[in-house]
């Protein structure tokens, strides 16, 4: 399994997105990430310079974004691309840090409360 991860996440994407984890990691680590990816219940979308996981359940969820600011937004375009081919009708952001409010606004993203319970 190890082996066939190392395709998919280079050493530069690995640092990034434990880099993300680390600031806002959900409850989760790189390994759960990994195994998500693996088993295509995640997707990834790559540049030189940034990094980007998501899911798709009812809409597009991102779940991690590492990397240089302006090649996210370019992955993000990507990502937008393959949910609206998909049929999604929306890209979702859950927890995240506050100042990705002002960064993905010009890119059609707004602020919705949402109510969780932890169990």
């Amino acid at each position: 399994m190890r082996g066939r991860l190392l395709s998919l996440l280079s050493d530069t994407d690995r640092k990034r997105l434990q880099s993300a984890l680390d600031k806002d990691a959900q409850g989760l680590d790189l390994e759960e990430v990994e195994k998500e990816l693996l088993s295509g219940a995640a997707q990834l979308w790559k540049s030189e310079g940034a990094t980007v996981v998501t899911q798709i359940s009812a809409d597009m969820n991102i779940w991690l974004y590492a990397g240089n600011t302006k090649e996210m937004l370019g992955l993000d375009k990507s990502a937008e691309a393959y949910a609206r081919q998909l049929g999604l009708k929306h890209m979702m952001i859950w927890g995240g840090r506050k100042g990705w409010k002002r960064i993905l606004k010009p890119l059609g993203y707004i602020e919705k409360t949402i109510l969780v319970k932890e169990l």
